[in-house]
This record gives C-alpha cells, structure tokens and sequence, in this order.
C-alpha cells in the first residue's frame, strides 16, 4: 500500500513539471502566501499541476478533510453493565496529498480503542487540525445493548427473542409458559359422527336414537383423556333437533369438543274429532235474507301437541241462502295438515215482501154514468236477500177506466224458493166533487151530501190550533154532484188578543222541529207593542227558556230572541195596578238572551244584532288579543247607530275594558258576549234600599262563554261617557251590577266587587270590577231623598201644623189680619203636601194613583214655596217700602199667583209629555225638563227672592236704634232687644223656606251628607218652629185661648184690642206728622220700628190689666 502511495506521487510531481513547462503562466495565477489572509487559489492553477506551479509557497489552497470509523453494536449478557470495544483511528488529509517538507496533521478523540462503553448509546468525536490551525470533525456511535436471551434454552425447539427489559420464548402449535414447557391444546377429534336424523315412534313424539361415539388423541402423546357427553347412544329424543356434546380433558386440563345434532321428525298427520259429514240446516227469519247458524266445533290433536288450527267461519256465523261450506285445516309443526269440512244449507220459507203497494184508490165522478180513467204507482217487492221481484199477474193495470163501483185490484209475486205474496187495494169511483184550490184554502175530493174540510189548519199557537180554516159542501145526490157557492171561513183566535195567544205559545213543546217557527212567532207577536202586562211577559220569559233549551246555535233563531228582547225594552209595562214588569220574568228573559248568545258563538261563528233599545255581539278572539286589554262599547251618531266595536278607537256611550288576565283564563280561543240594555225595564229591583236609587246609564254585558270570571287582580274598568242626567256627583252615584245570585234567582243590584274610581267634569263616571256580568250606574233620586227625608220629619211636622192651624182657625178674631192668613195658607199647602206624601208611599204601586201623587207633590212643593214668597212679600212692603206700600186685593192678587202657578207650570208640562210623572221606583218627577225647569228652577228662583228679602229685612231689624230713656236701664234693655232681634231673625229664616237651600247645597257639595242632615232637621221642625215663634209667643193669641179656656169666650179682649188699634194708629199719625220731605224716610221708618215696638209693649201691658 506505501509503494503504491509513494509511485502515485511521483507520477504527480512528472505531470505537474510537464505541464509548468507547457504553461509558463501557471505560476502568474498563483498568490503568494500571507498569513494573515486565507489561502485562495485560481481555480485554473488547481487544475494544472499544482506542485510544480506553487513549489514555492509553503501551502497548497487545499481542503482538509477527515474519516471515522462506522457505528458499533455489541452486546452483554444480563447482569453485566460495560464492554471493551475496539475500532479502526480515524483518518485526516488534504484534498491531494501532502507536499513533501510540510507536518503532517494532527487528529484527537473522545475515546480510544479498547475503552469500555456502558449499556446505551455512546457519541465518539474525532477533530483533524494542520498546521495552520484549520479542523474538520467527525463522529462515530458505539451502542451496548443487554442481550437476555444469553444462557436461556426455550424447550419444544422454541426461539428465544430478547426484548427491551427481559426475552420471550416463541413456542411451538400446542405449547406455552415461559420456556415452552406448558401443553396448552386440548385432545383432537379423531372421529366426530355428523348429523343423526330418525322418525318418531308411532303415536309417540319421541324416539330412541344411537351413535358410535368419537374418538379422540392428544399431542403429549398420553393415552390418559377423560371424557364426557351430554347424552349416550340410546337415549330418548323427542321431535324435532337436540345438540349432542361430547368433551375430552387431558392432563393438563384441556379440552377438545365434539358437537352433532340429532334430529326427530314427525311422521304423523293430526287427528280430528267431531268432524260431521252431516249438512247443517238453518231457515232465514221473516225481514232477513242471513241466517245464525251453529254447528258443533271440531276437535284436533297431534302427537306433538302442538297443532294449528285456521277455519273460515266460527260458530254463529250468518250465511245467506243457499249452500255454503265451512273449512277447518289443522297443521302441526311438522308442516302435516288435516282438513275438515261442513256444509251449511240456510233455507228460505219467507214470502217476499212489498215494498209499495198502493193505497186504496176512491175518486169522485160528477155523474153516475161517467168513467174514471184511475191509475196508481205499480206495486215493489223484495225478497229477503234485497233483489226486487217481478210481478208474475195483476187483475188490473194502472190507467184503466172505472166506473161507479169498487174493484178488488190484485199483484202476484214469487221469489226463486217458491214462496209466495200477494198486494190488494180497491178502486172505488164514487158521485161527488173532485179536489179544488179556492184562494187560499185547498178542499180534497168530497162525495155528494157531504161537507169538505180546508187542508190549511189554524197555526198551532192560535185557540182553535190545528182545526180546518175553511169548510165547503159538495151538493148533490147518489147521480150526480157539485160545490156549493162560497166557503165557511173559521175564526183561528176566537176573542183572543195577544196575551191569550202568547200564553197559549207558552203552552207548546218546543224542540229542534219548531225551534225556528216558535222564535218567529214570539218575536212577531212582540214586534209594535207599545205595553206588555205581567201576565204577557211571563209568558214571552216562558217560550224564550224553551227556546234556549233546544240549544240551536242557528243565527235566525238567536236574531229572533234578540229582536224579541228587543221589543219588550220598546214597550211599556201595562198590568192594572203594576208599574213595572215582574222581577222574575224579567231576570228570565235576561238570562235566556245571554244563553242564547252563548249558543250562537259556541262553533266559533260571530254575531250580531243592533236595534233602538239592544245591541248584541258575540265574536271569538285569540288569548294573544288579550296582550294589551280588549275594548268593548257601542256608539251613536245622531239617531243612527254605529254598532258595536272592540278597540279603543271610538267614542262610546259605554266602554268596557277587559284586562290581559282574562286572556289566561281559556284556552287559546275565547268567545266574549257583549250585550247593551238602552234600558232598565228588565232589570226590576225589590229592594227597599234600591228603590231610592234610579238608573242613570243603559246596562251593559259582557260576558266569556264558559268561564267564571270573578277575582281578578286587575280590574275590568266600565266609563259611562253620557249619563242621563247632568246631576252626577260622586256622593249620589254607584257603580253596580246585576247579581243573580239575589232574591233566589231572580237578581238585584249590588255593588261588591265594584267601585266608583272617578267622577268627571263632563259627566263621565269610571267604575272598576273585579268580575264581568251587567253593568250599570244608579244614582240616589235628589227629591226621593227629600221625600225620604220627609218621611221621617212628617208626623212632627204634620202635628205642629195642624195645631197651627187649630189655633187660627178656630179662633175668627185671628184670621183678621193679612199677615195671619198668609201663615193659614201656608199651613194649609203644607198639609196637603205631606198628606200627599205619605199616600204615595203606599200607591207606589198603583200606576194612575202613583201619577197622581206625583203630579200634587209637583203642585204643593211649588204652592208651599209660593205662600212663602207672598210672606216675604207682605214683610217687605211692611218692612222695607212703608210708604205707597198698599196693594188693593193683596190677599185675592196671591192666591190667584200661589194657588194659580203652580197648576199652570203642570199644565204645560202634561200637555207635552205626561211620562215626566211615570216613574217607576217612586211617585215624583222623573229626571228630565220636567223635573229641571218645572221644579227645581222654580225653587231656586223663589228661594233667592226670599233670600234678598230676607237680608233687607234683617238690615233693618238690626239697624234701628230708639232713643234710651235713661242711661241707667239701657244696657239691660239693649240685652233682651238683642236677643229679641236674633230670635225673630232665625223664624223669618224659618218661614220664609230659606232652609231648602240645603236641599240643593246636598246635590253637589263634597259635604253633602251635612247638608242632607241639615235639610232634614230644620226642615223636619218647620212647623213646629213656626207653631212656637208664631202662635206660641204671641201674646195675643196666648190671651185669646186663655180666655176661651177659662171664660169659654174672649169678648171682653175686644175693648183692649180696639184700645190697642188706637194707640198704635195715633203713634202712626204722629209720626206722619213729623215729615217733612223725602230725604227723612229713612230715619222714619228706624223710628217707626222702634215706636212700634212701644206700642206693643203697651198693648201687653194693657192686655195684662185687663185680665187682672
């Protein structure tokens, strides 16, 4: 290897000289070497001989390049933990040999040859470095693996295979452990038998069945196998398969199987029993062409016990006529099947039967020698299994002529089983008159002599229901014949009027068949009634109940209950002494309406039904419209109206609001009933709290069909936008609604669940309820509670009254003066007017007795506050205007006014309308001009002019002075003349009225129930006021009973009256005498009061001595 080394120098070293010489210029391409740059050569000086053209340079530009050993593996035996391992150094050199005279390289390692290495992988780095410091590195991996499967034998020529952490023998087909020395396959089958198949024995459902056994070897080679089996040759196997197992164990506890199946099958078919081969009869019934037929049930079994049976009819079957046959197939589980057949003969002795045979035939002929060309429908008949027959023979047929006689006319048929059927009739042609149409009544054929009824019949409500509306005679004799002239027409009613035809209505079963005829009728017979009695109204709440009770949801039968209801809220109640309808008829009619209603809605259909007096609609909605409350109401506009709506975008009389909760409590679908009542006539209360009160709105429903809407959190909120009167304040005003739970039944007004929430400027009223049923607004009657209130003040009134008038009119001497006859006028209004109450009280009741209170209490209210004013009257030209104060024919001039007005202010307003005294809750003005114009503008007008009166006259009673007569005694007497003054102040006020301001204060003052106890306080001691201020502290009127008490007569006051009169005319004239101009009528008339107070104390003293 050196010498071949060493000869390819030289061979490079010749041709590198060769070529210099060739190439002079090589060593131009070559740089001389500095140190401190790296060496870099031309490439065209590398390619030529690189020796020989830089010979002279101390290094080639040459690569330095070096060469490891390849990796080594070795491996240890278990229990060891390093190997020595030996390689070849690694080799470093130059891109082409090394020039002469230059060192060699250096190479260094991380590890030498023979070193030991630990069990892993072990990096081995080699580093070549030249003399000029350059390096190029290598690296090698030594891997020392433990080798387990050292020293280990695997028995059976198993493979031992060394893994990760311990070796695994790879065994051989039948053995296993650890070293191959475990026998882990069971016995082999040598011989195995297959399938054994055998019929059963005879009768039986098993069969004995034998086998050679199987034979079986093990791969130890040992003889010593145990062996069990499931079964033994001989045994009993029943039909069908069972599995034979046979397992054989070694030694060692493993097993071989053999496994074959034995199989019985079934030879024999089933058995049958009761299996007639006699025909099994049965006959049709009359009507039928299938007969019930029974047969006894066959019986099968099998060897097997298990057998299927299928049949095409079970006993009681109907079959038809004729021959039918029945089929029985039992099949065991080996598929053998037996069949058993029965005949089933069903036979018809029924004749067939006619369908149509005609009538008997009698026709008129106008003369005996006439013949009539008679024909008939042809008879039909049918047999029982349904086919028609046909006819075999008839004596006659259809169309031919008869004569005066009767025939026997015959039909023959026969069905297919000889059976059969005959239909006769006669044709009888008799004298007499044929069939005829006379205007509206029909008369059927009739014979001579003889007298035709009408076919039309009187409607079934009428008193002769049902009897012939018309009769005609046919004139004639046994040859020939003819009608007679005119007809005899029948009075349907008789004397009846409407009430006797809706009581007999009443009196009718209604049901779906007349339903629509009923309901008509009703609401025609109701239809332009301007009164209904009681007795006509129970009948109408009657044929309404029936009617609802069919429960037809037809829209014709609800518009007729509608417009029914309708007719009745038209009219007036007219029953003798009633002035309302029957509580009871009329909670009826109410609720047969909203039945009614409620039927018409229940399909989920609409409707609607609107007139002067009712609305009605009824309309379903989702739950989902409830989301923000649903609006019901009805409008007007003008007389014409507008219908009923359900939003909130109308301006209605009445609106009823329903919260969302309503919406919660159906399902997704409600039907909603809203009903308005223009109206209170149906809705009679007999309750003695609410006869005080009077209806102010018309009454409206609403309703949610099938559900109990009570004991809501939010509440239903009603607005009466338009009340009836204009006299609505939150303190006579209620919110009520019609409970039926009252008086057994029949209803009233209540007002639990409903409040009043506002009262506005415009009338309006709000109410909020917790329900919904009928709503409306009642108000307390302003003069049914002065009546009311008079009630309790009359008998102390009424007493004091009549003694004030005992003491006047039984004294004539009284009765002189003007002043003292206005107070007898006054008391005498006053008497009537309360007499005149207290009958109402009890005629309320009666209806002409009831208007007649009305109309006197309008009369003696006015004619009592009339008396009043002429008091006031009389006191100012007394009082106030002295001088031309005297009026000819005072007394005569207020009479004809206080007496005469109020009879004219009647007048007027019974010529314009007599309804303003019909009321039906209490016998006074109903609200309306009447009441606002006849009345209470009257009161107010004659209360202010007595208030002015008044006033002046107390300005002058407290501005009068006189003149003391000594300082001493003054203060006393300025004492007693003021109190004086006071007491005769607080009588004026009395007799003048002016308390029944407090009347009208109560109507509208938010005290009023101060008021209202005020007005009747004062009121209810009136009379015995004035009795006491007028009559009792009189003196001369004191004297005056005295005297007849004590003496039985009062003549000898007569001196000191007249004495008196004297003295009280010279202190007049005195003082006349005294004026000089007008400019002093003033201080004379203070004077005046003043002097005349004098005069009646010296009229007492005088009187005082008199009597001593």
């Amino acid at each position: 290897m050196l010498l071949i080394t060493k000869l390819w120098i030289m061979f490079w070293l010749l041709e590198t000289t060769l070529q210099q010489g060739a190439d002079d210029s090589c060593s131009d391409r070559c740089r001389k070497y500095d140190p401190a740059k790296p060496c870099q050569c031309d490439d065209l000086c590398a390619s030529a001989n690189v020796e020989d053209c830089c010979s002279d340079y101390t290094l080639l530009c040459l690569e330095l390049s070096i060469t490891c050993p390849a990796d080594k593996h070795k491996t240890i035996a278990s229990g060891t933990t390093d190997r020595r391992v030996t390689w070849e150094p690694a080799v470093a050199n130059y891109q082409i040999a090394t020039p002469a005279g230059l060192s060699p390289i250096t190479i260094e390692g991380t590890m030498s040859p023979g070193d030991h290495f630990p069990v892993g992988s072990t990096i081995v780095y080699y580093t070549a470095i030249d003399v000029n410091g350059r390096t190029k590195n290598c690296s090698f991996t030594v891997t020392i693996e433990v080798d387990y499967c050292k020293n280990i034998t695997c028995q059976q020529n198993g493979t031992c295979v060394s893994g990760e952490k311990n070796f695994t023998c790879t065994c051989p087909k039948g053995w296993g452990g650890q070293y191959c020395h475990q026998d882990v396959e069971g016995p082999t089958i040598i011989s195995c038998p297959s399938t054994v198949m055998s019929n059963n024995e005879p009768g039986l459902n098993s069969s004995a069945v034998t086998w050679q056994p199987p034979v079986f070897t093990d791969n130890t080679g040992q003889q010593h196998i145990t062996m069990n089996s499931t079964h033994q040759p001989e045994d009993t196997f029943y039909i069908g398969s069972t599995k034979v197992r046979y397992d054989a164990y070694d030694l060692s506890g493993n097993i071989g199987s053999c496994v074959f199946d034995v199989v019985i099958h079934d030879s024999e078919p089933p058995k049958v029993k009761n299996c007639t081969s006699t025909p099994i009869t049965a006959y049709v019934k009359e009507g039928r062409n299938k007969a019930h037929v029974n047969w006894p049930t066959p019986v099968f079994s099998d060897n097997s016990g298990i057998v299927n049976v299928h049949h095409t009819s079970n006993p009681g079957s109907v079959f038809k006529i004729g021959v039918s046959r029945v089929i029985y197939n039992a099949t065991d589980d080996a598929g053998h099947v037996t069949t058993c057949f029965i005949l089933i003969e069903v036979y018809d002795l029924i004749p067939p039967a006619f369908t149509l045979c005609p009538p008997n035939v009698s026709l008129p002929t106008a003369t005996i020698t006439d013949a009539h060309s008679v024909t008939w429908e042809e008879p039909t008949a049918i047999d029982n299994d349904g086919i028609a027959m046909e006819t075999l023979n008839s004596t006659h047929i259809s169309g031919e002529d008869f004569f005066v006689w009767i025939e026997n006319v015959k039909y023959i048929v026969e069905d297919f089983s000889g059976n059969k059927a005959m239909c006769s009739f006669t044709v009888e042609v008799y004298v007499g008159c044929p069939a005829i149409d006379v205007g509206l009544y029909s008369f059927p054929n009739t014979r001579s002599g003889e007298i035709a009824s009408s076919s039309t019949l009187c409607p079934f409500y009428a008193k002769y229901g049902g009897h012939p509306m018309a009769t005609k005679s046919c004139i004639g004799n046994d040859e020939s014949a003819e009608w007679s002239e005119g007809e005899i027409v029948t009075d349907c009613f008789g004397e009846e009027n409407v009430d006797d035809q809706l009581k007999r209505l009443s009196e009718i079963t209604v049901d779906e068949s007349n339903v629509g005829e009923v309901s008509t009728l009703v609401e025609g017979l109701t239809s332009g009634l301007d009164t209904i009695s009681a007795d006509a109204l129970d009948s109408i709440a009657d044929v309404l109940d029936s009617v609802v009770s069919v429960g037809s949801a037809s829209v014709e039968v609800t518009s007729s209950v509608s417009a029914s209801v309708g007719n009745i809220l038209g009219a007036k109640a007219d029953d003798g002494n009633s002035v309302g309808f029957p509580p009871a008829a009329a909670s009826k009619v109410v609720t047969s309406l909203e039945a009614q209603v409620s039927l018409a809605v229940g399909d989920g259909s609409a409707f609607d039904y609107s007139s002067e007096e009712l609305d009605v609609q009824a309309f379903n909605v989702g739950s989902s419209d409830f989301s923000d409350g649903l609006t019901l109401g009805v409008s007007k506009s003008g007389k014409r109206r507008r219908g009923l709506f359900r939003d909130n975008q109308h301006q209605s009389d009445i609106t009823i609001t329903l919260p969302a909760e309503i919406g919660s409590l159906g399902g997704d679908n409600l039907s909603l009933n809203h009903i308005v009542y223009q109206n209170d006539k149906l809705f009679v209360s007999d309750d003695d709290e609410n006869k005080h009160k009077t209806l102010h709105s018309s009454v409206a429903s609403a309703s949610v069909v099938g559900v109990d809407v009570k004991d809501l959190s939010e509440p239903v909120v009603i607005v009466f936008r338009r009340p009836k009167t204009d006299l609505v304040t939150r303190n006579i005003t209620h919110c009520v609604y019609w409970n039926f739970n009252l008086r057994n039944g029949v209803g009233d007004w209540a007002e639990d669940g409903c409040e009043l929430v506002n009262v506005l400027d415009d009338g309006s009223v709000e109410c909020h309820c917790n329900h919904l049923t009928n709503f409306a607004v009642l108000m307390v009657c302003l003069f049914y509670k002065i009546n009311y209130y008079l009630s309790i003040r009359h008998k102390i009134h009424m007493f004091n009254v009549y003694s004030f008038k005992i003491y006047y009119f039984f004294n004539r001497r009284l009765r002189v003066k003007r002043h003292h006859k206005i107070l007898i006028n006054i008391s005498i209004s006053l008497t009537c007017l309360y007499l005149t109450f207290i009958g109402s009280l009890f005629v309320n009741k009666i209806k002409w007795l009831c208007t007649l209170c009305a109309v006197l209490l309008h009369y003696f209210v006015l004619s009592s506050l009339l008396w009043m004013a002429t008091e006031a009257l009389g006191m100012y030209y007394n009082l106030i205007k002295v001088f031309n104060s005297h009026i000819s024919h005072f007394l005569l001039k207020a009479c004809l006014v206080s007496w005469g007005t109020p009879a004219i202010i009647i007048g007027v307003i019974l010529a314009i309308d007599r309804g303003q005294y019909v009321n039906n809750s209490y016998c006074f003005l109903i609200p309306g001009y009447g009441l606002y114009f006849g009345l209470l503008m009257m009161i107010a007008i004659i209360l202010l002019f007595n208030f002015v009166v008044y006033v002046l006259v107390m300005k002058e009673l407290f501005g009068a002075r006189m003149k003391p007569s000594s300082q001493a005694t003054e203060k006393g007497k300025q004492t007693n003349k003021t109190i004086r003054k006071l007491q005769n102040a607080f009588a004026v006020s009395i007799l003048l009225g002016l308390t029944w301001a407090f009347g009208f204060l109560s109507m509208a003052s938010p005290a009023s129930i101060v008021f209202e106890v005020l007005f009747c306080i004062f009121n209810s001691f009136q009379g015995l006021i004035i009795f006491i201020f007028f009559c009792l502290r009189n003196q001369e009127i004191r004297n005056t009973w005295k005297a007849k008490i004590l003496y039985g007569s009062d003549r000898y006051l007569n001196s000191a009256f007249h004495s008196s009169q004297r003295t009280k005319q010279s202190v007049i004239q005195k003082y006349d005498t005294t004026i000089t101009d007008n400019s002093t009528s003033q201080n004379f008339r203070r004077s005046s009061i003043v002097e005349l107070d004098k005069v009646s104390d010296a009229i007492k003293a005088t009187k005082q001595n008199n009597n001593c």
